[in-house]
């Protein structure tokens, strides 16, 4: 079955950290597991480091589109507006290492000196992580050394994690950009996209009309259609229809619904409507995917 980003109804990840209480997240993924080979658009307050296995992955963070190849990896600040998929024909394989601040500034002094100058730094969304520069791929042995940590069954593996996770940080530190002067408008436009992909998370059993989605993050029509396909790669009715599917295939796993009862629980106006959207972002009927996931249910 394939995996789900779970948000929260602000449009944040739910991030499900390996341990209660230890705000580490590490996995190894690939992206042919999410739905489409895509993940849908999100954010979350967690410092974010990925480094790719296998293939190639095209990042849009806030609305500025990178690439990822074998042996690479990119750092994804705190708040940042951020989707993946798969570059090319071939699957993406990659390690992926979240950090919450919170472990980070255990004390005052780490907290004001360190973490909140990198988490707030408004000119450091992002950086593409190349294995071919010394300190980056620090940074990126750091990623994969805390990945395998975790899976394995050392009993110290969280104090490796650690370990690992403030030597990733402190060579960002190191080489961060200055912040730039207070950036309003960027700032606003975060916030409004953060906005509509909330309503979009609250609403989307409902009708949801262009204008109501522009009023939430307060923007014209124009600005919202715009600012969706600059951070997203999508038109805000291509979002809906994702997001909407990937309820939906979570809900066909539920042998008790049928084709119709889900397609009406996610928002679409007919279950042929639903099948359509279906078929087309995912090549298949909604009925042969129940019919895979059960199979793959099966021989777990």
């Amino acid at each position: 079955m394939p995996a789900f980003v779970e948000v929260m109804s602000d449009g944040s990840e739910r991030v499900l950290y390996n341990r209660p209480g230890f705000a580490v997240f590490t996995r190894r993924e690939r992206l042919s597991a999410f739905s489409g080979g895509r993940i849908l658009s999100h954010w979350h307050d967690d410092l974010e480091l990925l480094c790719v296995r296998q293939g190639r992955m095209r990042c849009c963070i806030n609305g500025e589109k990178l690439e990822a190849k074998e042996g690479d990896g990119l750092f994804i600040n705190s708040c940042q507006t951020h989707g993946f998929e798969r570059a090319g024909r071939g699957d993406c394989a990659f390690f992926s290492l979240l950090i919450h601040p919170s472990m980070l500034g255990a004390n005052a002094y780490l907290r004001e000196n360190f973490v909140r100058p990198l988490s707030r730094n408004d000119a450091f969304a992002c950086l593409p992580l190349q294995a071919g520069v010394e300190w980056q791929d620090g940074i990126l042995r750091c990623v994969r050394a805390a990945c395998e940590a975790m899976d394995g069954d050392d009993p110290a593996a969280e104090l490796l994690v650690m370990s690992l996770s403030f030597q990733a940080i402190a060579m960002l530190t190191r080489h961060m950009p200055e912040p730039a002067p207070l950036a309003m408008e960027t700032d606003r436009r975060s916030l409004a996209l953060r906005r509509m992909l909330g309503y979009v998370q609250r609403h989307y059993r409902e009708k949801i009309a262009l204008g109501d989605l522009a009023a939430a993050g307060g923007l014209s029509v124009s600005a919202c259609c715009d600012l969706f396909r600059r951070h997203t790669g999508q038109t805000p009715g291509g979002y809906v229809t994702r997001y909407r599917l990937e309820r939906g295939m979570e809900q066909l796993c539920n042998p008790n619904l049928s084709v119709t009862e889900i397609a009406r629980s996610v928002g679409f106006a007919s279950a042929s409507y639903f099948s359509e959207c279906f078929k087309r972002y995912l090549h298949m009927t909604p009925l042969a995917y129940r019919r895979a996931a059960e199979k793959e249910r099966r021989g777990a």
